[in-house]
């Protein structure tokens, strides 16, 4: 890092020829520590520069394989049957109603052979209104036809080639043939056992089982790798993606000879790359100029701030006498807020009481309330008495007056005779 820093205090010129004779020397540090080179800048190429041989290798010398895919077997009848037989006994597999080189054919009751498909066809399309035998007319059915064990025994006894191997044999760069042999042993034992049969990949492709190892560690698009800078995961597919991002990436500064890993590049940008442009230190107080930071102190001694520092000097006493005038002010500010804490102090007191004496006064409202009531009710009670009285002296009097008249004869009844 000493180095590094020495170098670009120097002159752009004499350092740029110096770069330009520098090798791939590089200086590295461990894991936990920035790492530094004085390699040339445009040797450090990012990922997706690099050519498709050189990523194969940066792709192995930078992570590791932890997992393979899987294969998954074709079909069995991935051949076709005339392809290994001998000319000779082509002839005797040929269904003849389709032409076709079968190893499947089904007879009739009266032993006619013809191909599964034949079969089918005669008996469940529409267009066959006569399910019957082409050649003995005899009535068939999905029931009536069966295999005949003697056209497999024959078969089975057949030489063959290998079908592997010649589906690929342009392909075969070796052209070890797996020779001859009887179909039983083809089906049986061949089919599973031949390095020239294709599989399918997890990742699509078709492959020969002999290049299976080839192909997932060179090749294979679904093959797992692990970082070996920050033990991520990924597949062969996102190789390109992780490397442009993995942050403990070596990766070359765009500015300056410097390498580090990739999540300390911003940082050393930012802060000490001496190519970087940056803003004079006095851009605050009016320098605009923009400059390289290496040459930040040259700018300090050619650059006369003088002017600036003078303005800032006069800004700094008015903001003192500034600040004076508002220290008065919060002053005066704080004895004001004092004098009205006092007078809210005497208004609550004040306050205090006027509710005291409004409680006495609605106290005596209360009880005058209570004696006009009763002074009410005795009212009404006298009243009641009075009025009941002067009736009873009324049914007196009356009663009074009727007795009278009743002990005196009245005129009416005096008759002179």
């Amino acid at each position: 890092m000493d180095t590094n820093n020495n170098n670009n205090n120097k002159s752009s010129s004499s350092g740029k020829n110096r770069r330009n004779k520098k090798s791939n020397t590089t200086t590295t540090t461990t894991a936990t520590t920035t790492t530094t080179t004085t390699t040339n800048n445009n040797n450090i190429k990012s990922f997706s520069q690099l050519s498709l041989d050189e990523k194969k290798e940066f792709l192995l010398s930078h992570s590791k394989n932890i997992f393979k895919p899987t294969f998954i077997n074709k079909k069995e009848d991935d051949y076709e049957l005339d392809k290994i037989l001998k000319e000779s006994s082509i002839e005797t597999f040929t269904c003849q109603i389709c032409m076709n080189c079968t190893d499947n054919q089904l007879q009739c009751k009266n032993g006619h052979l013809a191909c599964k498909q034949c079969w089918d066809e005669i008996i469940l399309q529409k267009a066959y209104t006569q399910k019957v035998c082409p050649f003995c007319k005899v009535p068939v059915s999905l029931d009536t036809v069966d295999r005949n064990l003697f056209y497999k025994t024959i078969l089975e006894k057949e030489e063959v080639q290998c079908p592997y191997y010649l589906n690929g044999y342009q392909n075969n760069t070796d052209n070890v043939s797996c020779g001859s042999f009887k179909y039983s042993f083809l089906i049986d034992k061949h089919k599973n056992e031949c390095q020239y049969r294709l599989v399918k990949c997890e990742c699509g492709q078709d492959v020969k089982i002999k290049e299976i190892d080839k192909h997932q560690e060179q090749v294979c698009l679904k093959t797992m790798f692990q970082c070996k800078h920050c033990s991520q995961k990924f597949i062969r597919q996102d190789q390109e993606k992780h490397f442009n991002t993995c942050p403990n990436m070596i990766v070359a500064c765009q500015y300056c000879d410097m390498v580090f890993q990739r999540h300390e590049k911003q940082h050393h940008i930012i802060n000490y790359c001496p190519e970087t442009n940056v803003y004079c230190s006095f851009s605050s107080i009016g320098c605009k100029e923009v400059i390289k930071r290496k040459l930040l102190n040259n700018h300090f001694v050619t650059k006369d701030h003088s002017t600036l520092l003078k303005s800032v000097v006069v800004q700094m006493d008015h903001l003192k006498k500034s600040n004076q005038q508002l220290l008065v002010q919060n002053h005066d500010l704080q004895s004001n807020l004092s004098k009205y804490a006092n007078e809210i102090q005497l208004l609550q007191k004040e306050k205090s009481q006027l509710e005291i004496e409004y409680m006495n006064l609605f106290g005596q409202i209360e009880i005058l309330e209570y004696e006009k009531s009763k002074g009410r009710a005795y009212i009404s009670q006298f009243t009641s008495n009075t009025t009941a009285n002067n009736n009873n002296n009324n049914n007196n009097n009356n009663n009074n007056n009727n007795g009278k008249d009743k002990g005196a004869p009245s005129p009416d009844s005096c008759i002179i005779m």
